[in-house]
């Protein structure tokens, strides 16, 4: 084997994820056991969340293999990246793996099989052999595919050609660290990150830094002094352009204090909901621009956006609500809503216990002054639910301040039909069902298949009810009002997972669910304690559906809760 390359320069967490996903996706397309490719991806997602850079903890001394899933092997291959940027396996894996497959894989509903199943069927060597192929009808004709995945695949394509967004989770490391590190300049009176980032989106294409500050010169040669910046796309005096080492683009704008509210309203966006904001303030016969709203030449408002957003009529609208789906009605008469607030949460309705220690998460989020926890399990068998309930049990007794549930997590199989016995699921306190394969169902079909579901009295949640992967999988095509509605009807919640890759109910789909009366419950996907974070990203989520403390269930005491899934024995199953 050659000598693999060496690199003075230490890999951060996120790099060693994006790695470690790598790999797994690389064995994944050559069949590798299913066990060792989830594997590398759970080390991914360890690494993703943890809150210290695997080099600093080498440099202390600390054993990796004393993270969260991560055992001596998977330590040592972190080590390796941290100190060197590769590790053997990597390299080798690189070498048996076509360029074009990481190419592919990035596409939507493309994942490692199907790509290792194009490529040696159509013997495609390019992104433009593919598209040609596709266009000719030769991808329906491959094992897997057919003319609706063909069609989805050129599309896809299509799109591959706009730049590349990301989840926000990706960029929230980047933004936080910017942020900070440009707070602590003197000649910064004010910064905050603005663009779809603060609006909440489930993914970022750049991020837009919006500075308030009366010298711009100083804050400049400071920003241009940071570690991370790979490299200076443009530079002005009051604007600047770079590439982080992540790949991310960020923008920088410096104003004054009296602009700094307008120029934040202007960089936030979203395109849509300014655009309406300056028609309002043409028609009042004033001019709103980055740097103020206007009369003439006289200065109106701009410090703040909600002195902007009152001298315009409106009530101060919140970033998540910005996308001109009807906030600025709302805040015009005074109908907009109270969202949803980190301190409305009581509980987290789903901490996964997959062989990992629990009583770390538990004591974190009684830490956290959370009153109950769902440590949810996947069907195994009845005689080990027995087991795990002894176990919480047991451990219930050394943490009385908080109130432990078991929940179940059941798979949906194709004919709506649960994975696993009755009396299996009636040992659980919580059953969740959730759509892992067949994920390309017809319409109907899917549709049938999670009504019927949702209609199994044993049922008290959909997790990740449309199965969307960010960047990766679209949700399922159902008929989700049909679907809502019925979840609604028999008191079946509908989970929004704090999985960053997930963010699964849509905001789309959380609106709907808040029209139509369905219950929602939020769970981290916690592994580990510090992932119990993620309920703040789902809560992002959440506003942005509009959703007030009153949709979501966590925000209510237990036993409320429990009473309020309870299937009444009046209400009629629809068959």
């Amino acid at each position: 084997m050659s000598p693999r390359p060496r690199q003075a320069k230490l890999l951060r967490n996120a790099d060693i994820a994006e790695r470690f996903e790598a790999m797994a996706d690389m064995l994944a397309m050559q069949s590798a056991n299913p066990f060792r490719v989830r594997a590398y991806q759970n080390a991914a997602r360890t690494l993703r969340r943890y809150g210290v850079e695997a080099a600093d903890l080498i440099a202390q001394g600390q054993d990796l293999s004393e993270l969260p899933g991560i055992g001596e092997d998977l330590a040592g291959k972190i080590g390796d990246f941290a100190k060197t940027g590769t590790t053997d396996l990597y390299e080798e894996l690189k070498g048996q793996t076509p360029p074009l497959a990481f190419s592919l894989m990035q596409l939507p509903g493309m994942g490692p099989k199907r790509v290792h199943t194009l490529l040696t069927t159509l013997k495609i060597k390019s992104i433009n052999d593919l598209r040609r192929a596709a266009r000719a009808g030769q991808v329906r004709e491959v094992a897997g595919f057919g003319t609706k995945a063909e069609a989805a695949l050129l599309a896809s394509l299509d799109k591959a050609k706009a730049p590349a967004r990301r989840p926000i989770s990706a960029a929230t490391g980047d933004a936080n660290t910017l942020a900070a590190y440009l707070n602590a300049s003197p000649a910064v009176e004010d910064v905050v990150v603005a663009g779809s980032f603060r609006r909440g989106r489930e993914s970022v294409g750049d991020l837009d830094l919006v500075v308030s500050s009366r010298a711009p010169s100083k804050v400049m040669a400071h920003f241009k002094d940071y570690s991370d910046i790979d490299r200076i796309s443009a530079a002005g005096p009051t604007r600047s352009t770079v590439v982080m080492k992540s790949g991310l683009q960020v923008d920088l704008r410096v104003v004054t204090p009296e602009s700094f509210g307008s120029a934040l309203l202007y960089f936030t966006g979203s395109k849509a909901h300014n655009l309406e904001l300056r028609g309002i303030a043409k028609a009042g016969g004033l001019k709103l621009n980055e740097y103020g709203l206007y009369r003439g030449e006289r200065r109106l408002a701009g410090r703040t956006e909600a002195e902007i957003y009152e001298k315009l009529g409106l009530g101060d609208i919140p970033p998540e609500l910005r996308e001109a789906r009807g906030e600025i009605e709302a805040a015009r008469t005074h109908g907009l809503p109270p969202l949803v607030e980190r301190r409305d949460i009581k509980g987290d309705f789903h901490v996964r216990n997959e062989g990992q220690p629990i009583e770390p998460i538990v004591e974190a989020a009684r830490a956290q002054g959370l009153s109950y926890l769902v440590i949810v399990s996947l069907l195994d068998g009845a005689s080990s639910l027995k087991t795990r309930r002894t176990e919480l049990a047991k451990l219930q007794r050394t943490v009385p301040r908080i109130r432990l549930l078991l929940g179940l997590e059941t798979e949906i199989l194709p004919d709506g039909r649960l994975a696993g016995s009755e009396e299996s699921l009636r040992k659980a306190d919580l059953v969740y069902a959730a759509v892992n394969s067949a994920v390309d169902l017809p319409r109907e079909q899917q549709t049938l298949r999670l009504l019927t579901a949702i209609r199994n009295p044993l049922v008290t949640a959909l997790a990740r009810p449309t199965c969307r992967i960010i960047n990766r999988r679209e949700p399922l095509d159902a008929d989700w009002r049909k679907i809502i509605e019925e979840a609604a009807r028999l008191g079946v919640a509908l989970e929004l997972s704090g999985d960053p890759d997930r963010l699964d109910l849509t905001d789309v789909h959380c609106r709907m669910a808040r029209d139509l009366g369905a219950g929602i419950i939020i769970g981290s996907e916690a592994r580990a304690p510090e992932e119990l974070g993620r309920i703040d990203i789902a809560l992002m989520q959440a506003r942005r559906g509009w959703l007030e403390a009153r949709h979501i269930l966590n925000t209510m005491p237990i036993d409320r809760v429990l009473k309020r899934l309870r299937k009444k024995s009046d209400v009629e199953v629809v068959v």
